[in-house]
Parts: structure tokens; C-alpha cells; sequence
């Protein structure tokens, strides 16, 4: 009895750590005065040079225009962008360099260190930065704050020049390759 119950109290930390709504006003990333706004508006999100923290290489989004992208937001603490993550491991053995994978902590609270620890532990080799405060507030601008809600898995398809949010939740490899095959 008494371990049902904590599996019970676990199984419930899980579902509200990862479904609670989560209160963005108090971000530093997304309140911003009117010149840094002015700035943002001016400067295209995929245009912001990012590092790879898997290679400490610098690219910019836009540096992929021959390829399909997937940019995912994440935190390194939510089951839902570690099950996604897995979705886009699983793709990436199926369809090796044929796209894009970037995956974009945009967790302020999370830096480099906590980044690469969660990429080795899981064996991920694709493209992992940290979102600048800019970046994430030229992506709410965009596409809403939902960008930034991790529970909700979410991911921005770019293909053939188009951009577009992918619908909410962890989305299977097979879901995930379909995207991909109609970019190619």
C-alpha cells in the first residue's frame, strides 16, 4: 500500500511539473523595454548567431537553408522535451543528415553546463544551444508563448523557405519523418 502511494505521489509530481501553466511574465527572456523590442523586431530569429554545445562551433538557423529544420524548445528538466528528444534521435538513426535537428534550451535558468550533461547522458549528437533572451523574445513574437512552454513539446518546421509551428505535443519519429519527407 505504502508504495503505491508513493508511485502515486511520483506518477502526480510528474504530471504537474510538466503540465502546470507556467507563469512567463516574470521571465527576464520575454519582458524587454522599447529598444530592445525595436531591436528584436529588427533582427530575423534565425539570424542569431548561436554556439553548439556540442561542438562549441557558431552557427546561425539560417545556415541551413539546402536542408529541412527542426527547431525544438526545450528544458533539460521536462519529460515531454526528453520523450521529443528521443522521437528526433530515433528519426536522426532512420534518416541520418537528410535534415536539420536544433534544439534550443530556452530555459533562463538552465546554462551551457547543465545542457551538455543532459546531451551526454542521453547521447544526442545534433545541434543543442542555448536561447539568447533576444532569440526567445523574437520567437514569442512570432509564434506566441507557447514557444517557450516545454510541457508542450514544441517545434518549428522550416522547409523550402516556409516556417511553421508544429502541433502541440511529443510527436512520434514516424509523425516526425512524415514533416521531413514532404520538405525533401
Amino acid at each position: 500500500m505504502r508504495y503505491s502511494l508513493i508511485l502515486f505521489l511520483i506518477f502526480i509530481f510528474f504530471v504537474t511539473a510538466c503540465s502546470a501553466t507556467i507563469d512567463l511574465s516574470k521571465d527576464p527572456r520575454i519582458q524587454s523595454n522599447n529598444s530592445a523590442q525595436k531591436q528584436v523586431e529588427r533582427t530575423d530569429w534565425k539570424d542569431f548567431e548561436l554556439k553548439d554545445i556540442n561542438t562549441g562551433k557558431y552557427f546561425r538557423i539560417n545556415d541551413f537553408k539546402d536542408k529541412p529544420v527542426l527547431l525544438e524548445s526545450f528544458a533539460v528538466w521536462c519529460p515531454s522535451s526528453i520523450r521529443q528528444q528521443r522521437a528526433t534521435k530515433e528519426l536522426h538513426d532512420e534518416l541520418g543528415e537528410s535534415f536539420v535537428s536544433i534544439s534550443l534550451d530556452t530555459d533562463p535558468n538552465e546554462n551551457e553546463e547543465k545542457v551538455k550533461k543532459h546531451i551526454e547522458r542521453n547521447g544526442y549528437a545534433w545541434k543543442f544551444a542555448n536561447s539568447p533572451a533576444d532569440l526567445t523574445r523574437s520567437l514569442i513574437s512570432q509564434f506566441g508563448v507557447d514557444i517557450v512552454n516545454a510541457p508542450q513539446a514544441p517545434m518549428i518546421l522550416i522547409c523550402n523557405g516556409q516556417v511553421r509551428m508544429l502541433e502541440k505535443g511529443v510527436k512520434s519519429s514516424e509523425d516526425l519523418k512524415k514533416e521531413i519527407v514532404m520538405c525533401m
